[in-house]
């Protein structure tokens, strides 16, 4: 399951219903004792649609003629009431008839708006119906969102009809809702999130597959001085959330304890760099490293021994673990050819120099050849914060 789109809408649903409860404090307004519907909904474009200048009544809902624009959101979900059919018979021309079906149900705050003239798609015993909504009415719950309620009734007209008037098509992330980000967005973008989500899972399990250590039960790779431990790392990893949503659970830890100053340390590397988009700070950086006898420590217990990278200036074999090549890209902005088999540093240098994430950064991380290289233990999680930010961004 993503981290950013989550397609078991049973589970989320509950889990919504639960959570919402204690935001709601007007019993009034507790409306989670109702079924969730999805369906697909029609929502009038208002940008688009053309109505009669001197009344602004429309010509006609729906039909070639009609002036009228819709947004189609899909997988949308209401909190429903139920079908009510009403027991009013009367007799007409064709005998004894009753009202058509109705429903009437309750739009999630922070989601869309809803409008008379709407419409949206309902799967019922195997047969798809389209509703039309009559009114709408709204109020503000205690923490100022509003609830809209409508009431809608069951349309005679096909489909086919106000498809051919559908401006945009749009999606509903149910996972957004009650948080900072848009619940319904464009389909094309929600398309891009969905496989990069995938990918995102593939990294962080390849990234725990490759370095996660059993022995100390933390992260390390093989570099110039052995096995290496980097502090710096497990603190991008712990603060970012990074492996989050990975299909294994890792609790990502300092093995070994930090000293006072660690956190100015951060400050000064390059992850911090790159939590702050500076390219000025997003330099190379002289490392050495020291040999763990800390006897606390897991890596206290092991035979062979581990090394703690050190952020210093001075000292023998210094090294930089980070590709000068990535760092010349993302001070320049100058990325590397499409068959450069680090091509993947793309991704970061784009995201230093704000340039938007659309689905052309696909193909980049589908040619990482992945492997336990110090390359890839610092790149890997750079690549997931770096596509993680930008996704929250489109969901803006």
């Amino acid at each position: 399951m993503g981290k950013f789109i989550n397609k078991s809408y049973t589970n989320t649903i509950n889990a919504l219903t639960s959570g919402t409860i204690e935001k709601v404090k007007n019993a009034n307004y507790v409306f989670n004792n109702k079924p969730p519907v999805i369906c697909d909904w029609y929502n009038i474009d208002k940008d688009a649609t053309t109505l009669d200048e001197g009344t602004g009544a429309e010509y006609s809902a729906l039909g070639k003629n009609s002036p009228i624009r819709y947004k189609l959101i899909k997988d949308a979900i209401f909190y429903g009431q139920g079908i009510q059919i009403e027991l009013d018979l009367e007799y007409d021309e064709d005998g004894l008839s009753s009202s058509p079906p109705s429903i009437s149900g309750i739009i999630l705050p922070n989601t869309w708006v809803p409008y008379s003239g709407d419409y949206f798609t309902l799967k019922q015993i195997g047969k798809e119906y389209i509703y039309r909504v009559n009114s709408v009415s709204y109020d503000t719950i205690d923490n100022n969102n509003n609830v809209y309620k409508f009431d809608a009734q069951l349309d005679q007209t096909g489909e086919s009809y106000i498809h051919n008037q559908v401006t945009e098509n749009y999606r509903m992330i149910i996972n957004n809702v009650g948080t900072s980000f848009n619940s319904v967005i464009k389909e094309t973008i929600y398309e891009c999130i969905d496989t990069l989500d995938g990918l995102l899972l593939q990294m962080k399990d390849y990234y725990i597959s490759l370095f996660y250590n059993d022995k100390v039960q933390t992260f390390t790779y093989s570099g110039p001085y052995g096995n290496l431990y980097d502090p710096y790392m497990i603190e991008f990893l712990s603060r970012n959330d990074i492996l989050s949503g990975s299909s294994e659970y890792i609790y990502v830890h300092h093995e070994v304890p930090v000293q006072r100053t660690f956190s100015l340390d951060y400050d000064k590397s390059l992850f911090r760099a790159l939590e702050n988009k500076s390219k000025e700070n997003f330099t190379n950086q002289n490392c050495n490293a020291e040999l763990i006898q800390d006897q606390y420590s897991l890596f206290y217990t092991c035979a062979e021994e581990y090394y703690m990278i050190k952020h210093k200036d001075f000292g023998l074999s210094l090294f930089n673990p980070i590709d000068a090549q990535l760092i010349y890209g993302v001070r320049t902005g100058e990325k590397l050819v499409a068959n450069d088999p680090k091509a993947y540093y793309n991704i970061i240098i784009d995201f230093f120099n704000d340039v938007k994430l659309d689905s052309s950064i696909i193909p980049l991380i589908e040619s990482i050849k992945f492997d336990s290289s110090i390359d890839l233990f610092y790149i890997i999680p750079m690549i997931i914060y770096a596509l993680e930010y930008s996704i929250k961004k489109l969901m803006s």
